[in-house]
């Protein structure tokens, strides 16, 4: 190993060792350090590319296929996060009245809704201590169609009240999951699995050193906006764990009976926690202010919640 690399893997192995409290601490620094988040709102794409090629490269291609051989199981499961969080907005939407919500938050919403789950779905799943096989394969399979179905259901939830460009959302979209499947494999031909598994650490802090320029980015203006309009940020925030814990509480009690309670948990976990950071590199990062804000405000639960339901995902273990 060159000296230089030598020199930067113990550091990163260090923040990689914080874990789920160094993502945590890089939501908390992004609103900490605002000047630099304006420069870095441009990159929000790429830095989203960078999330994407390092969840890539480190799938457990063996344990897709085993999941794979549960196929109704899978089927079911994969319908429900791609059809509940859209159904569930567009009624919600309706009955309040798109007319009565500022475009930009129907925009977010639309954008939340017609996501993939977060890319840490299966490493929330680990923390957890449940089994991230079937979380792999979903997030693998919502990733691959998203081209086609996010610009539909985005457009479905958002009805008149935002027009779409679903051309462009499915081409972004199409060209960010291919590049990074590409340098993925680059990754891999260079690198086996056990190679990246023993460079956890390392790997796991440059997780977090994008987290955190993430957080730089797309908190920028938050705090000042959350001094100017306290209520405002409030509202955005509360929406945005009603939708995080609603949706995990649904996805469980709907998949519970067919694939088990610790499958099923984990399957309402990427309910409720969908890639806006993916969403906003389909758009270009061209997005109105109200939704950058509420696209921050969603950065709270997903950060936070795994923390919040670890109790409960114990007990789950226990009762098994």
């Amino acid at each position: 190993m060159p000296a230089f690399a030598a020199f930067l893997v113990r550091p990163l192995a260090a923040i990689g060792r914080l874990g789920a409290k160094g993502i945590a601490l890089s939501l908390v620094a992004g609103l900490a350090v605002p000047v630099v988040g304006g420069w870095l709102k441009p990159f929000l794409p790429l830095l989203v590319g960078l999330f994407v090629t390092l969840g890539f490269a480190r799938m457990d291609v063996a344990r897709v296929r085993a999941a794979a051989k549960r196929p109704a199981a899978f089927l079911l499961a994969l319908a429900w996060l791609v059809v509940s969080m859209p159904a569930a907005m567009w009624l919600a939407l309706t009955l309040i009245g798109r007319a009565n919500i500022d475009p930009g938050l129907v925009l977010g919403l639309s954008l939340q809704a017609a996501a993939a789950p977060i890319l840490a779905t299966p490493a929330v799943a680990i923390i957890l201590g449940l089994e991230p096989t079937l979380a792999l394969l979903l997030l693998t399979a919502h990733m691959a169609i998203l081209p086609l179905v996010a610009p539909l259901l985005a457009a479905f939830v958002a009805g008149d009240a935002v027009p779409l460009d679903g051309w462009a959302i499915a081409r972004n979209l199409a060209l960010l999951i291919a590049g990074a499947s590409a340098a993925a494999a680059l990754i891999r031909a260079r690198f086996s699995l056990a190679d990246i598994r023993r460079a956890q650490a390392p790997i796991d802090g440059l997780n977090v050193i994008f987290f955190f320029l993430f957080a730089m980015a797309i908190m920028d203006g938050v705090a000042a906006r959350a001094l100017a309009e306290p209520g405002l940020v409030a509202m955005h925030v509360a929406i945005a764990f009603a939708l995080s814990l609603g949706g995990l509480a649904a996805g469980f009690l709907a998949l519970r009976p067919v694939i088990g309670a610790g499958d099923a948990f984990v399957a309402g976990y990427a309910t409720g926690h969908r890639n806006a950071g993916l969403m906003i590199a389909a758009m270009g990062g061209a997005l109105p202010d109200t939704t950058w804000l509420y696209f921050a405000c969603v950065q709270a639960p997903i950060y936070f919640v795994p923390w919040m339901i670890a109790p409960l995902a114990g007990r789950l273990l226990r009762d098994r």
